[in-house]
């Protein structure tokens, strides 16, 4: 397998005790026998042989969060992919893991010092770190608002876990009592959607619950064990049963595939899901586009995992090799053509946007709405992938350029 690296810009440091960017090479292999639709190419991110790597998550600029290392364990660290450039984002003696990340670049993760599955969420945004308390798996939409659970000991036979919000001013407790509500993801209307379970009873049982305009209800899964959940921008819910995955728009679910888990859903209605394949015992990856169309993604003898998927249809998932014990994060991530519109060609509008895209004294913060130090948009036309959009650009833009 071919090794490319990409050399990144430099990234501007971080000051804030015990949290630090440190600047770094993306070790970055082509994936083989892989069928991504047109205009998709493969890539991997190398992580290596840690006990336990977080679910990725990414924004629409294309930045990936994640973290490396047992929560338990002081060595755990969060890490950001950035148009080929990988940084650490923390540095310290206590355990940071599982990281989210909205499209303004405000990350949010958990801090936990004792080892349990609740400690202290923590955000940064513009190189400042905010403590929200005491919680676990934060997840996060575009407005910075937050989900995560509180955890109560056992007093049966499971941790109680309550869901918790964040609303930009305070954090409301929307559940209460003996619940193990878990898996939470919210949208920017504030929605959310989470998984209730009741481990107790043999064989076990769950929910899938929607808040929204103040209300819990409960959703009409069919699978007394439905459970992961992803709602999108559209309103849109998805979740998985009995090894099948039902979409619920607010009426009966529709059953898109009966054959397929975890689903990940973007605000186009694209999602990102997991099959079973008995013939090498593999979990591979796969996408169902918004109108029906469905590809397998990954076809190898990985376990490919649990991921996230963009707006522009980008995904990235966790994979291991079942034979060396390598893990890896995976990135389909759309090729650089010179197209940023993605209208299947490169005209007039896609030069408009290379104008507005070239960096310099000129470039502004409205060509490049997004996180501070990154691309966003404008890593379409960062055709070179060497971190920025200069006149080597535009002479590759011009090759591919057809004004007819």
């Amino acid at each position: 397998m071919r090794l490319v690296l990409h050399h990144g810009r430099e990234l501007r440091r971080i000051v804030q005790p015990l949290f630090l960017v440190v600047n770094m090479a993306a070790a970055i292999c082509e994936v083989a026998r892989a069928s991504p639709p047109e205009g998709y190419e493969f890539i991997e991110i190398y992580v290596g042989y840690a006990d336990v790597v977080s679910t990725p998550r990414m924004n629409d600029c294309g930045q990936v969060v994640y973290s490396v290392g047992d929560y338990a364990s002081p060595d755990s660290e969060v890490f950001l992919y950035d148009n080929g450039v990988i940084s650490q984002i923390t540095r310290n003696s206590v355990p940071d893991a599982y990281p989210d990340i909205n499209d303004d670049g405000l990350m949010a993760w958990m801090v936990c010092s004792d080892g349990r599955l609740e400690g202290e969420v923590v955000y940064l945004e513009n190189g400042r770190i905010t403590n929200l308390g005491a919680g676990g798996f934060p997840r996060i939409n575009g407005l910075g608002h937050g989900a995560w659970w509180r955890v109560r000991p056992p007093q049966d036979c499971a941790p109680y876990r309550t869901l918790h919000f964040y609303d930009g001013d305070g954090i409301i407790k929307l559940t209460r009592g003996k619940v193990n509500d878990q898996g939470f993801v919210v949208n920017d209307d504030d929605d959310i959607v989470w998984t209730r379970r009741w481990f107790c009873p043999e064989p076990w049982t769950s929910q899938i619950l929607l808040y929204r305009d103040g209300q819990i209800v409960r959703l009409p899964a069919s699978s007394p064990q439905s459970q992961m959940p992803s709602i999108n921008n559209l309103g849109q819910v998805a979740w998985t049963g009995d090894n099948r995955i039902e979409l619920w728009d607010g009426d009966k679910p529709e059953v898109v595939t009966d054959w397929g888990r975890n689903p990940y859903l973007n605000n186009r209605g694209d999602m990102y899901f997991l099959r079973f394949h008995d013939h090498n015992r593999t979990w591979q990856g796969w996408l169902r586009t918004a109108d029906g169309r469905f590809y397998q993604i990954t076809d190898d003898p990985f376990w490919n995992a649990d991921g996230d998927i963009n707006d522009d249809m980008e995904i990235c998932w966790n994979s291991l090799d079942l034979n060396s014990r390598e893990r890896r994060i995976r990135y389909m991530r759309r090729i650089r053509s010179g197209e940023a519109d993605f209208a299947g060609d490169v005209d007039l509008k896609d030069y408009a946007a290379l104008a507005g895209c070239l960096t310099g004294p000129e470039w502004v913060e409205r060509e490049n709405p997004g996180p501070q130090e990154s691309l966003c948009r404008c890593r379409f036309l960062d055709i070179d992938h060497d971190g920025d959009v200069d006149l080597a650009d535009v002479a590759l833009f011009q090759n591919a350029f057809d004004p007819d």
